[in-house]
């Protein structure tokens, strides 16, 4: 590898470019990229590129030393990307129910006791029963 491409490989990585988009444009490699990149302690996966900004809005988010890495900047980013992603959630179990006072149905991630659809349904519920 030439001195050219190894200063250019550090550049782009630098600049936020994956290992298969330097190899394309340097023509070598993908492996010689990765290699290159873990031997210098340069980025050395396309994970850490990220690490470091919010994966909503992609600004950059300070980490604090001994805390576990933030993924988003503040809440509202956190909220509109939980609002787009929501097929991502890892939970495995998915319920399905029929909210009793709207009759709207309703999806809930792992809680099988949910019973109404918001808690605006719930107060609701709670009103007709207490008058």
């Amino acid at each position: 590898m030439k001195n050219e491409d190894k200063l250019l490989i550090e550049e782009l990585r630098k600049n936020g470019h994956s290992f298969n988009s330097i190899a394309e444009k340097l023509n070598i490699p993908v492996g010689s990229v990765k290699s290159f990149c873990s031997r210098n302690k340069i980025n050395t996966s396309d994970e850490e590129l990220m690490s470091d900004r919010c994966m909503n809005c992609g600004k950059p988010i300070k980490s604090i030393e001994h805390h576990k890495q933030k993924k988003f900047c503040n809440d509202k980013c956190r909220y509109e990307w939980w609002a787009k992603n929501r097929d991502k959630l890892n939970s495995k179990i998915i319920n399905k129910f029929i909210c009793p006072v709207c009759n709207k149905e309703f999806t809930v991630a792992g809680n099988k006791k949910r019973i109404y659809c918001s808690c605006n349904c719930y107060h609701k519920s709670r009103q007709v029963c207490h008058g």
